[in-house]
């Protein structure tokens, strides 16, 4: 698609009907060795204009770990990759878990941002 766009010279965000001129990006982190090391991290990232987060999970680095930086990071967006480490039936836990970190924000199985 990009090369039909050079040659009709538009732009790629045009082609498909986009109305912004920039985008935001967000980054992935991996397994820190403390939560503290991952708040410094995302902090880091944060200030460096990344709005959003993509955090590596796994069991037992997981729930508690992104309660904590859910607190640190209220209102920036944050997302879960567990690289397959969970099966679907984790998903209540996982859902669970996150909602006591936000229990304002209504996070349902089918709509979490978390890969299992």
């Amino acid at each position: 698609m990009g090369s039909v766009c050079k040659t009709k010279k538009i732009l790629l965000t045009e082609s498909l009907g986009g109305t912004k001129s920039t985008i935001d990006v967000g980054i992935s982190m991996g397994i820190q060795p403390s939560t503290d090391d991952l708040i410094e991290t995302v902090r880091h990232y944060v200030q460096e204009g990344y709005k959003r987060n993509k955090l590596k999970i796994k069991p037992s680095w997981d729930v508690e770990v992104l309660q904590v930086v859910r607190k640190h990071f209220l209102d920036t967006p944050i997302m879960a990759d567990a690289n397959s480490a969970y099966t679907l039936a984790d998903t209540n836990l996982l859902s669970l878990g996150l909602r006591t970190a936000r229990p304002t924000e209504n996070i349902c199985p089918s709509k979490m941002d978390v890969a299992v």
